[in-house]
Formats: C-alpha cells, structure tokens, sequence
C-alpha cells in the first residue's frame, strides 16, 4: 500500500509539474510572438530613421561646405581690407613725404627771398 501512495504522489506530483511546464511554454510562446511583432515593427521603423538620416547627414555636409566657404570668402575680404591698409598707409607715407619735401623747398625760398630783401635793404643803407 505504501508503494501505491507512493507512485501516486509521485505521479500527482509529475501532473503538477508537467501543467507547470505547460504553462510556462505557452507563456514563453506569447512572448516569443511579442518579440517578433516588436522586431516587426522596429524593423519597419529603421529603414525610414536610416534615409531621415542619411538626409540629415547631407544637409550638415552641406551646411559645413557652405561654412567652409563664407570662411574663405571672410579670409579674402580680410586679405583685401590689409591690402587696402598697407596701400592707404604707403599712399600717406608718399604723401608726407611729397609735402615735407614741397615744404622744404617752399622754406628755402622764402628764407632765400628774405635774405635777398635784407641784403637789398643792407645794401641802401651804406
């Protein structure tokens, strides 16, 4: 008799268990088909995020081209704006030096004449 009790718990218990795994299989199968219907559509979601941006992408390139060259255009203007500095600043050297030289020369006259008056003048008194 105790041997009949026996193999009837264990069967009762195996019965458990088996319902159990039973369980636990059809609850592995509804999460494997909610894995898949996820990858479904994260599947269908990638290839749309991939070409918005690969569009993006271009654009940045394009914006970084257009950066690029107002940078090369400023560079030039700056060039231009020293060129022009060292032009005006060569411009009023030559001028300077074109009225120091008339100034000079308009001095000697004048201290010339003066001292042709005077010698004029020096030259009544006696």
């Amino acid at each position: 008799m105790l041997l009949t009790i026996s193999v009837t718990v264990i069967a009762a218990v195996l019965v458990i268990v088996l319902i159990a795994l039973i369980v636990m299989i059809l609850q592995i199968c509804r999460t494997a088909r909610e894995v898949e219907k996820l990858l479904d559509t994260v599947r269908g979601q990638i290839a749309p995020l991939g070409h918005d941006l690969t569009v993006l992408l271009q654009e940045i390139r394009g914006i970084f081209q257009s950066l690029r060259h107002q940078v090369d255009k400023m560079e030039g203007g700056v060039d231009a704006v020293r060129d022009t500095a060292v032009r005006f600043r060569e411009f009023e050297e030559g001028i300077l030096s074109s009225i120091e030289a008339s100034l000079l020369r308009f001095g000697t006259i004048i201290l010339a004449v003066r001292r042709g008056i005077e010698a004029f003048f020096h030259a009544f008194r006696r």
